[in-house]
């Protein structure tokens, strides 16, 4: 493969004086760029060793560091396949490399990427192309003047934030990207799609995979994490959120987009209750057999194979299967959770609120509460609360009117989160998924983490 991951990556950090040492970087996964004969391109490897330095995330298979690489790599396999070497890269090529990103289709005919993915793409091979004029330490290979041989504009862009503060930012162009694509609005996944999918994955007949495969499903749908977050869940997040006394026990997510920050977010002792399960009755059992108790890397999914970590791809994989599986015509991936979970985290809000009765008024609240924002923060991982807008806009177009309190919308959710689990019980049972004892014990279970919820409910309201 032209992009390789590199594991466990060390690399040469500082010399002290004073400890008379060289000390190194701690262990990183990071990618690594190859020709398609194999032969390492060694100025790109280099430039994104360059990003490493700059602090760029390689969390997650690579994180920020590999999205760049596979951004790069295009305009490195168009040089390969055309004998250009980069500096001889002229304003000509650059553009007839943009109109062949443009062009690709997929194998039913397709086009293979919107105007935005192509616009991204060139932006992060213009920056290459200036670390290779850097590196090379050429005069006029690229920049905005007219003797360049790469022409590029800076586009600078700025808008306000909440508190009416300028945000300002830069971005390089060039004559031949394309305009962007007009913004697409993200819908939640459906009520309808979601239960098809629930029913498709509780009557899978592999036990390990059911039950790990609802411990997922569960997690994106009560967490709203990104994809990437879910997988580097741990299983102390779980037993620290069972250890906690407080009314609503709140769970850990790492937030990826703010600098590795993290926040909590309120779980009911159902949801607790369906991932415990997972860790006692398959995680346990799958660790010990693969890599042993002794090796185990504490994340909360697994590879039921192997052992290791479950990735985000492997997770992408999994739902495409499920939406297959169950014939959906719509969208289904794991950030259309995360779209529900925002969508109804903001309605309970909106609802709590009887002096919320259109956006505006939502807005102004946003603006003028801190408490408001923090919570939207701290739940969601948004860095400005603009990026809700959208989000805003859907859930005032749902509820149209509806008046209900926190507590009354959070229990019915609860309440209806029960009934279905209960019902896909005794659906496993007359299949005879499972056994009757299985099935007591899970219910027991069940009940008992439905009455807590109850309870956190009713003192919460008192």
């Amino acid at each position: 493969m032209p992009v390789e991951i590199i594991k466990d990556y060390i690399g040469l950090s500082h010399y002290s004086n004073i400890e008379k040492k060289l000390n190194l970087t701690k262990p990183q996964t990071i990618p690594y760029v190859k020709y398609d004969n194999g032969i390492p391109c060694f100025e790109a490897n280099l430039y994104l060793l360059s990003m490493l330095e700059e602090g760029k995330s390689t969390r997650v298979g690579g994180g920020t560091l590999r999205t760049y690489a596979n951004q790069i790599i295009h305009l490195i396999n168009f040089c390969y396949n055309n004998n250009i070497i980069f500096t001889q890269l002229t304003d000509s090529h650059f553009s007839l490399f943009i109109k062949s990103l443009i062009a690709k289709r997929d194998s039913l005919g397709n086009l293979k990427r919107f105007g935005k993915q192509v616009r991204q793409i060139g932006t992060q091979c213009l920056h290459f192309l200036i670390y290779i004029q850097d590196f090379y330490q050429l005069k006029n290979f690229i920049g905005q003047d007219k003797g360049s041989t790469i022409r590029i504009k800076i586009k600078r862009n700025s808008q306000k934030t909440e508190g009416n503060k300028l945000f300002g930012a830069e971005s390089l162009t060039h004559s031949s990207f394309p305009n962007d694509t007009p913004l697409k609005r993200r819908h939640p996944v459906s009520e309808e799609s979601a239960m098809k999918v629930w029913e498709y994955i509780n009557h899978e007949p592999n036990r390990e995979k059911r039950i790990r495969d609802v411990a997922l499903y569960s997690f994106l749908e009560t967490t709203g994490a990104r994809n990437s977050e879910v997988h580097m869940a741990m299983v102390k997040d779980i037993d620290d959120a069972l250890m906690k006394n407080d009314d609503a026990p709140s769970l850990r997510v790492t937030t990826l987009k703010r600098n590795n920050h993290e926040r909590y977010i309120p779980v009911p002792q159902a949801f607790l209750s369906t991932i415990t399960q997972y860790i006692r009755k398959i995680r346990r059992k799958v660790i010990k057999r693969t890599i042993g108790t002794a090796n185990d890397h504490g994340y909360l999914f697994v590879n039921l194979k192997n052992g290791e970590p479950l990735s985000a791809e492997s997770t992408r994989r999994r739902m495409n299967e499920w939406k297959k599986a169950c014939e959906l015509k719509e969208s289904f991936h794991p950030h259309l959770f995360r779209h529900a979970f925002i969508t109804n985290t903001l309605k309970r809000i909106i609802l709590q609120h009887n002096n919320i009765n259109n956006t505006d008024d939502f807005r102004k609240h946003l603006l003028h509460t801190e408490k408001f924002k923090l919570e939207l923060q701290q739940w969601t991982g948004h860095t400005h609360i603009s990026s809700l807008n959208t989000y805003i806009d859907l859930v005032f177009a749902d509820i149209n009117g509806y008046q209900k309190v926190y507590d009354q919308a959070s229990l019915v959710n609860t309440t209806e989160d029960i009934l279905v689990r209960a019902n896909t019980l005794a659906s496993q049972l007359k299949g005879k998924l499972i056994n009757i004892n299985e099935a007591t014990s899970d219910f027991i279970e069940l009940i008992e983490a439905f009455k807590n919820d109850v309870n956190n409910a009713a003192s919460r309201a008192e």
